[in-house]
């Protein structure tokens, strides 16, 4: 059965899958949610064991928790940022 809120596997709300490609645990092209309408993926430097505390995965974390329902817009770094948060990742989950 599908549990609710989920829809063959999708979320039925915004996702947001905030990832490093140095995770050294988790292999990182198994995290990418597949690009949709409210859903993205946000790369961040770092390891598995330091995201709780890297700045670039809070202040992701904290842009997309403050956003109102309905009003979701795609995550877009603060000025000045920029390298702290990697180019998206060219792959999709379905073309593996």
């Amino acid at each position: 059965d599908v549990l609710p809120g989920i829809e063959a596997g999708h979320l039925e709300v915004p996702a947001t899958s905030i990832y490093t490609r140095t995770d050294g645990v988790v292999r990182w092209w198994q995290c990418l949610e597949e690009i949709g309408p409210q859903r993205e993926n946000i790369e961040v430097y770092g390891s598995h064991s330091g995201l709780g505390f890297n700045p670039a995965a809070t202040y992701a974390i904290s842009d997309r928790l403050a956003h109102r329902p309905g009003d979701w817009k795609p995550f877009r770094p603060p000025p000045g940022t920029d390298q702290f948060f990697p180019s998206p990742a060219d792959w999709s989950p379905r073309a593996a």
